[in-house]
């Protein structure tokens, strides 16, 4: 687990979800924040939205796969996600939370590798 903050003053600011996808995108905080903002406006709800980020998600090209399952029909963790390879890098849907993995290392404020992996998202 790699520690990194992208909020430009370091604070946790309920900003998962740009913090996630600026991180992946290899852009500002700032940049992210501010296309969520106007998609969030154009499509009448709040950038950090399920319904903002997956379209944003879809417009730069990133693919949405449905919640992975083992042999056995169980969920993975975010650490049993990244252990099994199942993508180099991702954005990853947890309860209540957006995270990212980056060379198979979860980037992160916190450890939220015991959390059960929902969707995923891979760029095209």
């Amino acid at each position: 687990m790699k520690k990194v903050n992208v909020n430009p003053k370091g604070i946790k600011a309920c900003d998962c979800v740009i913090r996630a996808i600026a991180y992946s995108f290899g852009q500002t905080w700032e940049q992210t924040y501010t296309d969520l903002c106007q998609l969030g406006l154009k499509m009448k709800r709040m950038p950090n939205e399920k319904q903002v980020y997956e379209k944003y998600l879809e417009l730069n090209g990133w693919i949405k796969h449905k919640q992975p399952r083992t042999a056995y029909n169980l969920k993975y963790t975010v650490d049993e996600f990244i252990k099994h390879q199942i993508a180099k890098k991702a954005i990853i849907s947890v309860a209540h939370h957006l995270t990212c993995i980056d060379d198979y290392e979860l980037i992160d404020t916190w450890n939220c590798g015991r959390k059960c992996v929902g969707n995923y998202w891979t760029k095209n």
